[in-house]
């Protein structure tokens, strides 16, 4: 009778590709660590660890979280500088919206028996976009965006979250 070993096309899927590259950094660093079989594998690609290394941070067009801003306000005499942070805060803002509503549903809440952890989406993080704790309780003028006016960066969360990251129930038969 034949084995039912897995083929080892099988594991270059989608699913597997956290594992693959961990394994495959552990081969740059140390091939004899890894079974033959895999080393055999990696042995074709030709990379080095600085490649993969390139590779693991991603594209360079890759926006990367900002530095946090100043917590010191500006001064007051220089409506220029206030007038550019507000500016700032409201398109800053406008973009973690639209980011919520494209990528929104990767923090829903789709598991009805919650045995998963929270996945944690660096992008959908207010200070991937430069806010700070100090900014949750501003106003940040939004002209309108999800109905608001003008609205803290704590009461945006919450319309962002209720509106893209909640469960949804369907009843079928």
């Amino acid at each position: 009778m034949p084995e039912n070993k897995p083929h080892i096309d099988t594991f270059f899927f989608s699913e597997n590709t956290n594992f693959l590259a961990d394994l495959y950094k552990k081969y740059l660093v140390a091939p004899q660590e890894i079974p033959e079989r895999w080393q055999n594998i990696f042995a074709s690609v030709g990379d080095t660890l600085s490649d993969f290394n390139i590779e693991e941070k991603g594209p360079s067009w890759k926006k990367q979280p900002k530095a946090k801003k100043a917590t010191q306000p500006a001064p007051k005499s220089d409506t220029s500088s206030v007038t550019q942070q507000m500016l700032s805060d409201s398109l800053e803002a406008l973009m973690l919206i639209r980011l919520y509503r494209v990528r929104g549903h990767l923090l829903a809440n789709l598991n009805p028996l919650e045995d998963q952890a929270q996945k944690d989406v660096l992008e959908l993080q207010p200070y991937f976009f430069g806010f700070s704790e100090e900014d949750w309780d501003r106003p940040i003028f939004l002209n309108g965006v999800l109905g608001f006016q003008q609205a803290t960066l704590r009461e945006i969360m919450g319309a962002l979250r209720q509106a893209y990251c909640s469960s949804i129930g369907v009843e079928f038969m």
